[in-house]
């Protein structure tokens, strides 16, 4: 069952191209669209939903979220920049 439902919503996130960064990115706007939950027990439903592994999200998160915070160091005032800064205030 945990092997199906694993399948099954990796095959939905990447659309059925097999493809692995467009599988994560479905999987990153699916989880911002659930309010980025952030810590073990936030993101336990999440995790359980999607057949992900909670530690391993949540250092990817991390990273990304830290890589995002970095980028806007170096982008001029504009609406990206103010979306990103929305997206991290949540």
């Amino acid at each position: 069952q945990k092997l199906d439902r694993s399948f099954a919503a990796r095959r939905w996130c990447d659309h059925g191209t097999f493809s692995e960064p467009i599988m994560m990115h479905s999987l990153f706007v699916e989880w911002i669209r659930a309010g980025a939950p952030r810590g073990a027990k936030a993101l336990g439903s999440f995790t359980r939903d999607w057949s992900i592994i909670p530690k391993k999200f949540e250092s990817l998160t991390t990273d990304a979220t830290d890589l995002t915070v970095r980028f806007l160091k170096l982008l001029k005032p504009s609406g990206a920049r103010s979306n990103l800064e929305e997206l991290l205030a949540a």
